[in-house]
């Protein structure tokens, strides 16, 4: 599996709670999220990317998202527990 630290999407994440929750996503939900917010595409665009259908592409857009709220909750409760915090 390619190190998650080497993909330059994520090296261009300055917040580091951002990057790391990403960097835990499976390589299809990053993908998915980085075409969507780095290249704007939604719809019939993002699944022509993705060689899905439209509904497709939503519904793995959707979970790449759900996914990623995850990753992120985990990363502010273990930034917490270390006493930091997010501004």
């Amino acid at each position: 599996m390619p190190d998650p630290a080497a993909d330059p999407g994520i090296r261009l994440i300055e917040d580091e709670a951002l990057a790391a929750a990403v960097a835990t996503l499976s390589p299809r939900d990053r993908q998915v999220l980085l075409l969507a917010a780095w290249e704007g595409l939604d719809g019939v665009a993002l699944g022509r990317a993705l060689d899905l259908s439209r509904g497709g592409a939503a519904a793995a857009l959707s979970r790449a998202r759900s996914r990623f709220r995850e990753a992120l909750g985990r990363a502010d409760r273990a930034d917490g527990e270390r006493g930091g915090a997010r501004p």
